[in-house]
């Protein structure tokens, strides 16, 4: 491995964001210091922008979808890491 950017999950992760920034683009200036600022610092936000309607429900499921595969990834790599450390 060369760098983090070789690794697939932060791949994942970066285009993640980009959907986020795009999707939080379209919602109301009225919260650009609200969920759209939350929503970029933390993928959590994505579970409260579908519940409180901001966003298409199909969008935000795929945006769901993608964290949970980026999570189970980033699982994955702590405890390969945790492994190497412990040989």
């Amino acid at each position: 491995m060369k760098s983090h950017k070789d690794l697939d999950v932060w791949k994942k992760a970066i285009d993640l964001s980009a959907d986020v920034y795009r999707l939080t683009s379209t919602f109301p200036k009225s919260e650009a210091y609200g969920i759209t600022s939350q929503m970029r610092r933390a993928e959590t936000q994505v579970e409260i922008a579908s519940r409180i309607g901001l966003a298409d429900k199909e969008e935000m499921q795929v945006l769901q979808g993608r964290v949970g595969v980026i999570s189970k990834m980033l699982y994955g790599l702590i405890r390969s890491v945790e492994h190497k450390q412990h040989d």
